[in-house]
């Protein structure tokens, strides 16, 4: 009999969401181009950052990175409601193993394209 694993992808998948948020206030205390972050109030700093004239790449690396926590939350209910229903349905544990997997990988690929790809 296979271990279900697919309730373990619940924290798993909330540090995917949540890691490009660090990233991006680790740019924050690094760089120059993003000055004045207070996390009391990081909306209003994202749109601050979008406003600004001259958008360097470090300001869009941010941006990215700030959307790619957003994306993850609000996508992260229909996984997790997408694990309690499959495994609630009785779907093989083997499979829904596979697919928590899946997901997780997707994320984690997603968060690396958002945060490596250079936009123009």
């Amino acid at each position: 009999m296979t271990t279900n694993i697919s309730y373990y992808a619940f924290p798993a998948a909330y540090m995917l969401c949540i890691l490009p948020h660090w990233y991006a206030i680790g740019l924050t205390k690094s760089s120059k181009d993003l000055p004045g972050f207070k996390n009391l109030s990081p909306r209003e700093f994202i749109v601050k950052c979008r406003n600004l004239e001259k958008q360097t790449p470090v300001v869009a690396k941010y941006l990215r990175a700030e959307a790619a926590q957003q994306n993850g939350f609000e996508n992260l209910p229909i996984f997790m409601a997408s694990i309690v229903a499959g495994n609630l349905a009785g779907l093989d544990t083997g499979l829904m193993n596979k697919l928590a997997v899946a997901y997780l990988a997707s994320r984690a690929a997603y968060n690396a394209s958002a945060l490596l790809i250079q936009y123009h």
